[in-house]
């Protein structure tokens, strides 16, 4: 009898274990996996047939961003002084690396040159020119548009020709992540073409440089 009865015991604190496990939160769920992006217009313009640095190389610089654009989390601007970060939804690099690379590709590609660097890559031996972007703000907005506001400077040997403001906007064609850095290609595509024709038209003024 008394053998009988520290079984039904023992089964009975087995079940209370049991019960204790999946009220401690030991049944764990799976975690979300975030969405990664990536930066670009796989839209954009075919490359210029025709060089216009004439062979030379231009190199982009680190491109500057406010630290709340800083880092991987997507952000939206859901107020005048109001944002919001995304928990699943992240940049694949961070931001001003993407800006930089896309800028980069799209202005080489303008340009119709492959002799091109940027950070945090090193300049080539022959670098002539050199660019930089200084963005004040970049995100998405709450009637649901893309805003680019900031600034760039052109350099010639190191002296600094070009220095002027830029802005653009894109329209969200929805609701989701996805549409939202579309648009922001679309917007460095648009700044890039802007850039592009004022380096060209810089170009076509700069003297020629006299040779002995």
């Amino acid at each position: 009898m008394m053998r009988k009865k520290g079984k039904v015991k023992l089964i009975q604190l087995m079940m209370l274990g049991f019960l204790a496990l999946l009220g401690g939160g030991c049944v764990t769920v799976a975690s979300q996996e975030p969405d990664y992006f990536v930066l670009g217009n796989p839209t954009a313009n075919s490359r210029n047939e025709t060089d216009l640095l004439e062979g030379k190389s231009f190199f982009f610089r680190q491109t500057e961003i406010p630290s709340y654009l800083d880092g991987t989390r997507i952000v939206t601007r859901t107020a005048t002084n109001q944002l919001s970060y995304a928990e699943f939804n992240r940049w694949s690099e961070s931001l001003d690396l993407g800006i930089t690379r896309a800028l980069a590709d799209h202005l080489a590609a303008s340009l119709g040159t492959l002799n091109y660097s940027y950070y945090p890559n090193r300049t080539r031996p022959d670098n002539l020119y050199e660019l930089s972007i200084a963005v004040q703000r970049f995100e998405r907005t709450d009637d649901n548009a893309v805003v680019f506001e900031g600034s760039w400077r052109f350099f010639d040997e190191r002296e600094q020709k070009i220095i002027l403001p830029l802005q653009a906007t894109a329209a969200v064609d929805g609701t989701d992540h996805l549409a939202m850095v579309k648009a922001m290609g679309v917007v460095l595509q648009e700044i890039s073409d802007r850039i592009s024709e004022q380096i060209e038209k810089y170009l076509q003024e700069k003297p020629p440089v006299d040779t002995p």
